[in-house]
């Protein structure tokens, strides 16, 4: 999400997309599953279609002043035409469902959406009459469906609602961190040991003067309670948010309980504690799936009561945050994240801060970032691990098994089997077997960039054919406590980004699992 503040001049300008994401926390999650931009035989027929339009790609620019703050919403429709004096916003897009795919698919709600709010900038802007025409041609054999979509008398009082609660949100941010500016960091302890003073201050030094720092002390001289200290006194001056990251749950416990200490003492503190998505959801074991989960449903209000809870409580620990969560039946994961948003610590595991596939750093970036790492010779071995993903045929043949062997589903299962076939090439590709014992594979990343933006593709047409299903009538079984296509979507995207990103210091190689083909970088 990319909301562009200016606070001396009190403007917001964001785009559709973050408006509906900012309303909508089940929107938010499914986003993070289709990121990229749109394939490029979707591009190819967007332009056939536009060549003979009046007007196209459409820019729409459409301002509201909520609190004295002037709030701009950015869009951009593929077509504008007038037809039998009125006008016509036109939305095309594409999908890799067949003909009977599309007609099963029922509603694309996210596309229609975004189309509504077209139209309501087309009304503002004083357009004649308009309304909207989702266009949703299949790739595949060129099949189409044609929504109508009519100017919603509601709307705009929704975006302002949610445009309110943005602002607020910012101004409760910025007068919390005038009070943290103000106030000063209380230590956690009483006395301050030998060997604590010269850390704190060269905490407080590195963090000032934009340094890093590389702290070795002796086991016992309090290091966390020191280093804290000096950093947190650094980013109240400057508004910076402070990441602490270790891998051992006990040091993360160390560190709630030395801000709380902080925070009893006098300082205003706001912590959040991040816990794996897996290890945070509690709907018992049942797959995380975001595209339906019903601890995701849109209520802001339920959002809202949660968050003053948690500025009430201000340090909570993972549990107390799951239980402010199960009391108003909210994602526990989610929430973390809406409350991490407020915090001025954040606690967690090394990937939430370093690894480039996860979306939390994006989600934080409105504020500076300090990072402190805990037991940081540890990194370069997780580093490796995060630029390594695998993808095996394992991940294929639970997709298979699992999808229903139906017309509908027919795109989402060949795509599957390409991916697989993409695996077995890799394999077939080897250039024989290197000085540890593992064989090279050749992985083609052309290939692999083509299925990503297929499974992309894929991602809208997933969710609204998902929904046409009772619950639990499909995906019964799990892979690490993900939905099987999801699992798919995300093992695609992972290995893809790191081929992407690989350079003379990488190797593929190829390794055996289960009687599997399996390829990782």
């Amino acid at each position: 999400m990319t909301l562009r503040w200016d606070d001396a001049e009190r403007t917001l300008d964001l785009g559709v997309r973050d408006l509906l994401e900012l309303g909508d926390r089940r929107a938010r999650a499914a986003s993070a599953m289709s990121d990229r931009a749109r394939m490029r035989a979707g591009a190819e027929l967007h332009r056939a279609l536009q060549e003979d339009a009046e007007e196209s790609e459409v820019g729409f620019h459409h301002s509201l002043v909520v609190r004295e703050w002037t709030c701009t919403v950015h869009g951009r429709a593929d077509l504008v035409v007038e037809e039998a004096g009125r006008t016509v916003v036109e939305e095309i897009k594409s999908t890799l469902l067949d003909g009977d795919g599309l007609a099963a698919a029922g509603a694309f709600p996210a596309w229609e959406r975004q189309l509504a709010m077209y139209v309501c900038f087309a009304a503002a802007a004083r357009r004649t009459d308009p309304i909207g025409r989702l266009r949703v041609v299949s790739l595949v054999d060129g099949a189409e469906r044609i929504w109508s979509v009519a100017l919603d008398p509601g709307l705009e009082g929704w975006m302002r609602a949610r445009l309110e609660e943005a602002v607020l949100a910012r101004e409760e941010r910025l007068a919390w961190a005038a009070r943290r500016r103000s106030a000063g960091v209380a230590f956690a302890h009483d006395t301050v040991r030998d060997g604590q003073q010269g850390a704190i201050d060269a905490a407080e030094a590195a963090v000032s003067g934009g340094r890093h720092l590389l702290l070795v002390a002796p086991t016992g001289i309090g290091k966390t309670a020191a280093v804290l200290q000096g950093v947190l006194r650094a980013a109240a001056r400057n508004g910076a948010r402070v990441w602490w990251v270790t891998a051992r749950n006990t040091q993360q416990r160390l560190v709630e309980e030395t801000a709380r200490e902080m925070a009893r003492r006098g300082t205003p503190l706001r912590t959040v504690t991040i816990r794996a998505r897996e290890k945070a959801c509690r709907r018992d074991g049942e797959a995380c799936t975001p595209v339906d989960c019903p601890l995701l449903e849109p209520r802001p209000e339920a959002v809202e009561a949660a968050l003053d809870q948690l500025r009430a409580v201000g340090t909570p620990d993972a549990d107390v945050l799951a239980g402010v969560a199960a009391r108003h039946r909210l994602c526990p994961y989610a929430l973390a994240q809406d409350w991490a948003t407020r915090c001025d610590l954040v606690i967690a595991d090394y990937n939430h801060a370093f690894d480039p596939e996860v979306r939390l750093r994006a989600l934080l970036a409105d504020a500076p970032r300090v990072v402190v790492v805990e037991e940081a010779h540890q990194l370069p071995e997780r580093a490796m691990e995060w630029g390594s993903p695998a993808i095996d045929t394992g991940v294929v043949n639970a997709v298979l098994e699992g999808l229903p062997d139906e017309p509908r589903w027919r795109p989402f299962r060949a795509l599957a089997v390409r991916v697989g076939e993409a695996i077995a090439e890799a394999a077939l590709l080897s250039t024989g077997e290197g000085g540890d014992g593992v064989v090279r594979v050749e992985a083609n990343l052309r290939r692999w960039i083509g299925l990503r933006d297929e499974v992309d593709e894929l991602g809208v047409a997933f969710a609204a054919l998902r929904a046409t299903l009772p619950p639990d009538s499909l995906f019964s079984a799990s892979i690490e406590g993900a939905d099987r296509w999801i699992e798919l979507v995300r093992a695609v995207g992972r290995f893809t980004a790191a081929l992407a990103r690989a350079g003379e210091e990488t190797v593929d190689r190829k390794s055996t699992r289960l009687n599997s083909s399996h390829s990782s970088v």
